[in-house]
């Protein structure tokens, strides 16, 4: 029996009995033809999830001109989007026509109770009860599945802001920051190596900032990143549980400002002043490039004609602190 969905073939079903004959009746086919369409769908959600990742590595590579990285993300997104909604739109009426199904069987047990026993013994070999029960749950899996990916294309949309790649207005840019941390979170999750990393939100009332969204997510995704490695690394000697605290406000209308600091290893003065300094890092060679700094520096003092600091002390931890103006006079990029 082939699994297709939106006419592509996703793959097939191979059943076989050989110890009795007559086992797939017309009816079983036809549960089998539902439950096939559902998995069929739930291929292509993996498949989906799978192409996200892949999508998700390439956006934090930097050699991609910004030109062919929006082209490529927003077909790849678009795409995705509208398949996912299909997918979402296909699991309403499964659900109905498998409880009409199940409607239809108690018809048939309320006006024929006592049933052939060949029927009998058929409904214990395909646990009928037991499908009837878990069936419902599997379509509820299949469903919050689809949405939660359906969540990582629109934070992936929000992270990238393929459609807001030139300097203007940007309503909320917490939503920004939530989208950078949903993409590292499984960096924040508990490894048999490693505790979990809190993350400690503060966050402001902040007013619509003009800016560029997409370069201000890659500096939020460089610093969170780099607050990460400092707590996982096996220089840490603090017995506080690693966390990361996230501040935001507005600075008398002119400004916002964004700290992220972190109660990792910290640095000492002389390390901490060259931080922005292009190449220079404190990482283990090959585990860093030493452009993450020196790039959000850039990002934020040229490009947006704020500031960028960090204040750091060895064993107590690290704080980078954004401020970007609220609007300001586009520079001539001409």
């Amino acid at each position: 029996m082939p699994l297709v969905q939106q006419g592509k073939l996703m793959g097939l079903l191979y059943l076989e009995h050989d110890t009795s004959t007559g086992v797939f009746s017309p009816d079983r086919l036809e549960v089998l033809q539902i439950l096939t369409a559902q998995a069929a769908i739930a291929l292509e959600n993996s498949l989906l999830y799978s192409n996200l990742a892949i999508a998700n590595q390439e956006l934090a590579q930097y050699n991609m001109t910004l030109e062919q990285k929006v082209q490529r993300r927003t077909e790849q997104l678009h795409e995705k989007n509208l398949a996912l909604e299909n997918n979402l739109a296909d699991l309403k009426p499964a659900r109905t026509y498998i409880q009409d199904l199940f409607d239809l069987l108690d018809l048939y047990r309320q006006n024929y109770p006592q049933s052939p026993e060949k029927i009998q013994d058929a409904e214990e070999d395909i646990e009928l009860e037991f499908v009837k029960a878990d069936l419902p749950k599997i379509l509820d899996s299949m469903q919050t599945g689809s949405q939660r990916i359906k969540t990582i294309v629109e934070g992936l949309r929000i992270f990238s802001r393929l459609d807001e790649a030139e300097y203007k207005i940007i309503d909320n840019l917490h939503a920004n920051i939530e989208s950078t941390l949903m993409l590292l979170q499984h960096h924040l999750r508990q490894t048999s190596e490693y505790p979990e990393i809190v993350i400690i939100k503060e966050y402001g009332e902040l007013p619509p900032i003009t800016c560029y969204a997409s370069q201000l997510n890659q500096v939020f995704f460089n610093l969170l990143s780099n607050a990460i490695d400092a707590l996982r690394s096996g220089d840490r000697t603090s017995s506080e549980p690693p966390a990361i605290h996230i501040h935001t406000e507005a600075r008398e209308g002119k400004a916002i400002r964004i700290a992220i600091a972190d109660n990792g290893c910290g640095m000492d003065e002389a390390t901490r002043q060259k931080v922005f300094e292009p190449f220079f890092t404190t990482k283990l060679i090959g585990s860093g490039t030493g452009l993450g700094l020196s790039t959000s520096y850039e990002i934020v003092v040229e490009h947006h004609k704020g500031a960028i600091s960090c204040q750091s002390q060895l064993g107590e931890g690290t704080e980078l602190i954004l401020e970007i103006p609220i609007q300001r006079v586009m520079k001539n990029m001409g």
